[in-house]
């Protein structure tokens, strides 16, 4: 009964397989001695998370978007197994000694940026995410899985503000909230720019792009949905920036966020010259200004509700709990 229910697991995992998608199931037979070794490489090297230990020592993992079963057999035909993945992994493959390229012909077309094969004669082919895959480094928010995280605005509020943005350009601008419903417009595009260009620097140069470059444009993401979130709340509350210097300090950390957006975006110099930037000054200044900001907006919340005299909700409280973190992590990046 064992035997036959591990058969049937592992059967329906090898003819489950979705090929050329991200979601995809894929079925690799190594030497039983090997399956825990192979296992242990792909933790390492893909970040992989074991999900199920099977009596008969598979192992079922999931990389990325797709699961992966890791079991025991001797395989007449090279398991193949197609990811896309991050910069950060390709480099890391390329960089790892377990992993060697291949110029095998597999009449494959040429969306695979690289095609290697491991110490278990497992072939990889590996190709990276494009920017319409959307915000691989911003997690949805956890209470209201808002597409992306909204702080400091609260989930509230961003239930609110959607009601809100329905409404027509004569009532948005009788609210007083067109000029922020334009601002964030103008942030979305910007967004769609920054995705841009990381699909041309990745393509342009994948193991120069890792680094720097690559952590900058996550961090114009994170601090470009901040700025969206931020604008929310000004909007649903006019008496939010009343404390202390955040006219100031918004100015700064906005002036940060263009000047860095600019140092960035290719130019058509950049484009002909093939030449990454390096704007590691820039990053930096820009780190400690959102820093900053994000400080303010952790006390403005609470110095506005005191001068209304109003309690602090639960919600609030958390809010405030995770732009604390935010404000240890923007110190980190001031490099």
């Amino acid at each position: 009964m064992f035997l036959f229910r591990s058969f049937l697991i592992k059967t329906f995992l090898l003819f489950s397989r979705m090929t050329g998608t991200d979601k995809a199931i894929f079925y690799i037979s190594v030497d039983p001695s090997n399956v825990e070794l192979a296992a242990v490489l792909y933790i390492s090297v893909f970040k992989a998370e074991r999900i199920t230990q099977y009596d008969d020592g598979s192992v079922e993992l999931k990389i990325f978007d797709s699961s992966v079963l890791v079991t025991s057999g001797s395989p007449r035909f090279r398991s193949i197994v197609e990811l896309r993945v991050d910069p950060h992994t390709i480099s890391l493959v390329i960089d790892s000694q377990a992993f060697v390229a291949t110029d095998l012909k597999l009449n494959l077309s040429s969306q695979y940026l690289l095609k290697v094969i491991d110490p278990f004669q497992v072939i990889w082919l590996l190709s990276i995410k494009e920017f319409s895959d959307g915000l691989r480094y911003l997690p949805s928010c956890t209470k209201c899985k808002y597409p992306s995280h909204h702080r400091p605005a609260l989930c509230s509020e961003m239930t609110r503000w959607q009601l809100m943005i329905g409404q027509s350009l004569e009532t948005r601008e009788l609210l007083g909230i067109e000029p922020y419903f334009r601002d964030i417009e103008t942030l979305e595009a910007d967004l769609f720019r920054i995705r841009e260009c990381r699909t041309f620097y990745e393509i342009l140069n994948v193991r120069s792009f890792v680094g720097v470059l690559s952590t900058t444009l996550d961090e114009l993401e994170r601090f470009n949905t901040l700025l969206q979130g931020l604008h929310v709340v000004r909007a649903l509350n006019p008496t939010y920036e009343a404390a202390g210097n955040f006219k100031n300090l918004l100015r700064s950390a906005v002036n940060s966020y263009n000047s860095l957006l600019e140092a960035i975006i290719p130019t058509g110099m950049a484009r002909e010259t093939r030449e990454l930037p390096n704007p590691v000054a820039t990053r930096a200044r820009a780190a400690d200004n959102w820093r900053q900001l994000v400080k303010r907006c952790h006390s403005a919340r609470f110095l506005m509700n005191n001068k209304l005299s109003k309690a602090n909700t639960r919600e609030e409280l958390w809010m405030s709990d995770l732009l604390y973190d935010e404000v240890s992590d923007w110190r980190k990046q001031n490099i």
